[in-house]
């Protein structure tokens, strides 16, 4: 509507009405109150806000503009879940623009079961069609309908130019609210894998096996990093960070056998020195994820985001994860692992 203004109309004041001495009022009684006694935050809940705080305070619009996101969201992709997750990305985008050197294009993909040519035609995501196809199948018959799952997670040349592509397979018939737990976080774990690519581009082929994979890059900093990162990016408050982390935590515990193993410090360690390589460890699926975000959330307190930083940018110089962490943190692996120790079994208590 558009407010049009009358011009030459004489503006006549009224003659003010006086108004009555007001009557003083007696001074209300004050009423008793019980008083509220707010639970200290533990050494474990400080050290996770701690690290909340550090990643939240990192990165603006300027290094935002430092990505250009291409969108391809299919047309039976649940559009409430694709807004929640564009609205994170542009949050996410705010750090993850401080990781690169100069503006770099990233796609975001967001398919259903109703997007299969799309997967089949794109020379990227083709690449995936075979741990993807059950799930589609599954989706068009009505199956884990409530399970999304990672579509694409990399930066590379492998399109003809070197860019980021990132996403999410999600049933049409599905909404976040429905969707397995976690399942909120999973665009930007997927997302930040895409920045650790970006820091390895120097062994890109490099890797043929599982092995010399994870004597770079460990599951627990590969998955457990992605899963720090995004659990803070996708959590609107402190409380709802630690509220997520500890669903997270009761969710898991009975997923693997290496949780009870966790009795003291040399089992942490133990444990984390199991998870580095999947050839020697047939499960360390859950456990690489939900260790490696307590390991990482602990690093980044305890030495600041720029620190952690470095583990990311130093993957191009290092030639094994243990010279990452002396290079980066000045300490060893193992030095690390049992810093980390006495968070990693707070969080199970």
């Amino acid at each position: 509507m558009k407010l049009v203004w009358n011009k030459g109309v004489a503006i006549v004041k009224s003659t003010p009405t006086p108004t009555p001495t007001p009557t003083p009022t007696p001074t209300p009684t004050p009423t008793s109150t019980s008083t509220v006694t707010v639970k200290p935050y533990s050494k474990y809940e400080q050290t996770k806000l701690k690290a909340y705080s550090l990643i939240l305070s990192v990165g603006d619009e300027v290094s935002a503009s430092n990505i250009q996101h291409l969108y391809f969201i299919g047309r039976g992709f649940p559009s409430e879940t694709a807004r929640i997750y564009q609205e994170q990305i542009l949050v996410a985008s705010k750090i993850f623009g401080t990781f690169f050197k100069k503006k770099e294009v990233v796609n975001v993909y967001m398919y259903s079961e109703f997007e299969e040519n799309e997967i089949v035609n794109n020379v990227v995501l083709k690449s995936y069609l075979n741990e993807l196809e059950p799930w589609i199948r599954g989706y068009k018959d009505g199956i884990n309908t409530s399970i999304p799952m990672a579509l694409v997670a990399q930066f590379s040349n492998n399109s003809g130019k070197p860019e980021g592509h990132t996403g999410v397979l999600a049933s049409s018939k599905s909404d976040l609210k429905s969707m397995y737990f976690g399942s909120n976080r999973l665009m930007i774990h997927e997302y930040f894998h895409v920045i650790q690519d970006y820091h390895r581009q120097s062994k890109w082929g490099k890797t043929p096996t599982e092995d010399s994979f994870d004597i770079l890059w460990p599951r627990t900093f590969r998955e457990g990093s992605a899963e720090t990162i995004s659990l803070a990016l996708v959590s609107p408050s402190p409380e709802k960070y630690l509220e997520l982390h500890k669903g997270f935590i009761e969710f898991q515990r009975n997923s693997s056998p290496i949780y009870a193993t966790l009795k003291d410090s040399d089992s942490v360690v133990e444990a984390l020195r199991k998870l580095e390589k999947r050839s020697s460890y047939s499960q360390a699926g859950s456990p690489g994820y939900q260790l490696g975000s307590l390991l990482y959330e602990w690093v980044i307190a305890e030495f600041g985001f720029e620190a952690f930083r470095k583990i990311v940018e130093n993957q191009n110089l290092a030639d094994s994860f243990e010279e990452n962490i002396r290079m980066s943190l000045g300490i060893t692996v193992e030095q690390m692992y049992r810093g980390a120790a006495q968070h990693i079994l707070d969080a199970f208590k």
